[in-house]
């Protein structure tokens, strides 16, 4: 490379940092009132409740400044319903090459996915920051499985400083998908670990900073003698050629070409005609370009294998007003009734507090030469008080000033600050397990689903949101995980299973040399007994199953093949199901007895005890040993056998399983 060509890349270079800078300060100051708002929010929510002049003069009075904080448990109330009804994420075929099977290794992979990277605490952690400050973010990374592979994996990040990221600010779409760029820069490192992950010749503060990138900023990209690092995600658009092919066996296919109309596709030997093009067409495409950077340069450069930005936001309540985005969460408009109850609970437990410190009342010929005793009288527990008797006063002794008595007005202001708080929130009384005026049980289920649904913005945000992480993993699981391998999915109920995925298939001839080739994955090389070949396909020479017509090799579970749309289910957990199946498969074997055998199985494997699986297949053989014998009475086929009988009777004395 010459010196020309490398001055060209470093004003690139430059260029990107500029922009990156500028795309973060344009998006801070875009959404600066919802920062603001949302900073001043979350501090209210851990106590910062008083006003810094009140409390400070209080504070120099020697007065009390009391927060009574009841916020938690509206946020609480809204997490902890989400946390006890899990998201799911469920893959769905979409075109005639979409395999259902291969949906359920793509819903598999991303159970495994989600768990090894513990995306139900970045879920959780997200939810918790949309619900109290109104919006905040999840990120998919990918990352080497371990410091001896090149293999990586996909992760979901928990992001724990939302103010730290910056979203085009111009996306209109809820899950964000029609973002051009997202930046963030959350990660403030010393100047000696930068300088040890990116070497000494690293700028690493302000007075090295390159001319190009000398602007004002919002951002602090030094913060005292510190380096803050940013990952700038920028979708960078090209052009691909698409080209209609018609087949030596006038099929169609279209495919990726730079070949020109009336030009035949040859096959792998060069010399063969496939086909020919009938029809091009230019398509406008995407890729994502990710730039690590600090304040002054680009420090690495990668890509990320899908066409969108991989930073997801999670809102919480959003309004538009002429085109400007407002966000808030559960606390925004709870803070006034908050304030107002925390003023009349301290204004009351300053009266009480201070009503044994009443003045005492008298001449001054009662106090004379006392005085300092006196001044003591509200302060310390003294034995005695000395006085002067004063003959011209009823008693002739001074007299304490009567308590003040509690005002009945502030006693119905308290009622009113609670009540505030559950109308401006939507979470009433029922919805805490607090007793309320509904008696009946109707009632009460009535009013919490009306909490529900009041406060259900924020569960549907979430499950927005992660259906958006779920599209982005479809998209990239088959350009992460494109080499032959063992992938590790996850069930539901959470059994690990090793499926062999991209796998070539090959020929295998029988132990009599007599009939078709075998097929065998070649994963781990085991015979693939239910496939079968799809037409138009046959063992090369090489022994590999190929397209007869393309001569390009067949793959088994090829994640790169169909496309599928995502769906999120919410319900409750597994476990949950799997116990409520067992009660309702007992209530049915209760109701009709001779059933026992034909769902004894389904009963075992759905129990939560050690051997479960082997009392399933005992139950099966069980089963088996009945179908060859009659059927059961009333079922088609005649009068139950004697096992039958056996667990019918036993049933029917009230014994369970």
């Amino acid at each position: 490379m010459d010196k020309s060509e490398a001055g060209i890349i470093e004003t690139e270079k430059t260029d990107i940092v500029a922009e990156a800078r500028k795309n973060a300060d344009d998006a801070y100051l875009i959404n600066q009132h919802n920062i603001d708002d949302a900073l001043d929010d979350l501090r209210f929510a851990v106590g910062d409740q008083w006003d810094t002049k009140a409390a400070t003069d209080r504070k120099n009075a020697n007065r009390p400044c009391l927060t009574f904080n009841e916020l938690g448990k509206f946020r609480r109330q809204i997490t902890g319903d989400a946390r006890q009804n899990k998201p799911q994420i469920e893959c769905n075929p979409i075109d005639s090459d979409a395999d259902p099977a291969l949906a359920e290794i793509f819903e598999g992979a991303i159970r495994e996915i989600e768990h090894r990277s513990k995306a139900a605490i970045a879920y959780d952690t997200a939810l918790d920051a949309s619900s109290g400050a109104g919006f905040s973010y999840l990120c998919v990374v990918t990352d080497y499985t371990d410091d001896k592979s090149f293999d990586q994996e996909l992760k979901i990040e928990r992001i724990t400083n939302q103010f730290g990221l910056f979203h085009d600010p111009n996306c209109k779409e809820m899950d964000g998908s029609d973002a051009e760029w997202a930046i963030r820069c959350d990660c403030v490192i010393s100047v000696d670990e930068f300088h040890r992950r990116y070497g000494e010749d690293k700028v690493a503060t302000d007075a090295d900073l390159l001319p190009a990138v000398l602007t004002e900023t919002q951002i602090n990209w030094f913060p005292e003698g510190r380096v803050r690092l940013g990952y700038y995600y920028k979708r960078v658009p090209f052009q691909r050629t698409l080209a209609m092919v018609t087949m030596i066996d006038g099929t169609t296919e279209i495919r990726e070409s730079d070949q020109a109309v009336g030009e035949y596709v040859l096959g792998p030997d060069g010399f063969t005609p496939l086909g020919q093009i009938k029809r091009v067409r230019k398509v406008d495409s995407w890729k994502v370009k990710i730039y690590t950077i600090s304040g002054a340069e680009v420090l690495e450069e990668n890509e990320w294998p899908g066409t969108s930005i991989p930073v997801v936001p999670m809102y919480g309540e959003e309004t538009f007003i002429e085109g400007k985005r407002y966000l808030n969460g559960v606390i925004r408009y709870a803070k006034d009734p908050q304030r107002f109850k925390n003023y009349f609970l301290t204004s009351i437990a300053e009266r009480l507090m201070t009503s044994h410190r009443n003045p005492y009342m008298g001449t001054e010929e009662m106090f004379d030469g006392w005085e300092e005793e006196w001044k003591k009288a509200n302060t310390e527990l003294l034995p005695y008080l000395r006085f002067n008797a004063d003959p011209r006063v009823a008693g002739g002794r001074p007299l304490k000033d009567n308590p003040t008595e509690f005002n009945p007005a502030e006693a119905q202001m308290l009622a009113v600050s609670s009540q505030a708080l559950y109308d401006t929130t939507g979470i009433y009384p029922p919805s805490l397990g607090q007793k309320s005026n509904e008696t009946s049980g109707r009632a009460i289920l009535a009013r919490q689903k009306e909490a529900d649904s009041g406060t259900f913005v924020y569960i549907d945000n979430r499950d927005i949101a992660i259906q958006r992480v779920g599209e982005i993993l479809v998209e990239v699981i088959p350009k992460v995980y494109d080499s032959s391998r063992m992938l590790r999915i996850r069930g539901r109920d959470n059994r690990i299973q090793f499926v062999p995925v991209n796998a070539p298939i090959k020929g295998m001839p029988p132990k009599d040399a007599i009939g078709s080739m075998i097929p065998v994955n070649g994963v781990n090389n085991e015979p693939m007994k239910d496939y079968e070949p799809p037409k138009g396909s046959d063992f090369n020479a090489e022994g590999y199953l190929v397209d007869l017509k393309t001569q390009k090799p067949i793959f088994f579970n090829d994640l790169s093949m169909g496309r599928f749309d995502v769906a999120i289910s919410v319900g409750s957990s597994h476990g949950t199901k799997r116990q409520e199946a067992v009660n309702l498969l007992l209530e049915f074997s209760r109701a009709y007895p001779p059933s026992v055998p034909f769902i004894g199985d389904l009963i075992a494997k759905n129990l939560d005890v050690l051997e479960s699986d082997e009392l399933a297949r005992r139950f099966q053989m069980l089963m088996q040993m009945a179908v060859q014998g009659q059927a059961p009475s009333g079922a088609p086929g005649g009068a139950p056998n004697k096992a039958q009988d056996q667990f019918g009777n036993s049933q029917s004395k009230g014994s369970t399983l």
